[in-house]
């Protein structure tokens, strides 16, 4: 990179990946995706120890997802998880308090975060637009993007106050119901279900309800087709149980209120504990 060799020459080369990072903001800010990809993996290249890496690769996530291929994107998404979830494995067992690194590593954590999952978000929303199989494409892929950042980002930005994994697993619910995984949407739905409990703010009780109730129409669609397909007695079992913790919590969360769907999962519930009542010892 010219640029990093011209830096070294003028300014004191300590200052250079600063100069070099600035550079690549500029870039940024112009939409120059192709710059930004190789000002800051030559930046990876030159300087593999820095502590800002994670940021420059964060940039280079988003500008590959801009410019690239859907190949690229996963590639340097995994890549990217990969790096901070080994940062935050050492920081953790390290018994040392370094400020100045635990600085750095707490604003490349804020900027992957916010760069994950607005790419998430963008390839949902482009979903939303389409029919068919290009739908199906952008959902899927949305939905892994989904996938890697509730592993990693655990906390949403650190030191914020918005609990960005909640919402983004309860969108994932949704992609995985649209695209007819509905043991997945179950599974997703029932887990924001179980968060949302202990939620103040009203959206974001609103968004605990709706959960368990797509959780427990998910359960019993998943069910009604174990039953009708003569799954063994074990996993339909297993299904029930499901069925009844989701519907417990959907029924918990709607408290006093009596409509006719709780009414309704009310009698469910009671169906499969007569039934099991009924069965032999």
């Amino acid at each position: 990179m010219k640029q990093g060799t011209l830096f070294s020459k003028v300014a004191d080369v300590a200052l250079v990946p600063k100069l070099v990072e600035d550079l690549g903001l500029l870039y940024r800010s112009r939409d120059s995706h192709q710059n930004v990809i190789l000002i800051y993996q030559d930046l990876a290249k030159r300087f593999p120890e820095s502590k800002r890496r994670m940021i420059w690769q964060s940039y280079v996530l988003e500008a590959v997802s801009r410019a690239g291929t859907r190949k690229q994107i996963i590639a340097n998404l995994g890549k990217l998880s990969s790096m901070l979830l080994d940062a935050l494995a050492q920081d953790a067992a390290s018994p040392l308090v370094d400020k100045k690194n635990k600085a750095v590593l707490r604003e490349s954590y804020n900027v992957a975060e916010r760069i994950v999952r607005n790419l998430g978000l963008e390839r949902h929303k482009e979903g939303r637009r389409l029919r068919g199989k290009g739908r199906d494409r952008s959902f899927r892929f949305a939905a892994d993007v989904y996938d890697a950042y509730l592993k990693v980002f655990t906390k949403g930005q650190l030191g914020g106050e918005v609990d960005y994994p909640y919402y983004v697993q309860f969108y994932q619910a949704e992609l995985f119901l649209q695209l007819g995984l509905l043991d997945k949407a179950a599974g997703a739905f029932e887990q924001v279900a179980q968060k949302g409990e202990s939620k103040t703010s009203g959206r974001e009780k609103k968004m605990a309800l709706r959960a368990a109730e797509e959780s427990v129409h998910a359960f019993e669609r998943v069910w009604q087709e174990q039953l009708a397909t003569k799954t063994s007695k074990e996993i339909i079992t297993r299904t029930e149980d499901a069925f009844a913790q989701s519907a417990a919590r959907y029924l918990g969360l709607m408290g006093k209120k009596k409509d006719p769907q709780s009414v309704g999962i009310r009698y469910k519930l009671g169906k499969i504990a007569y039934d099991r009542g009924r069965l032999p010892e």
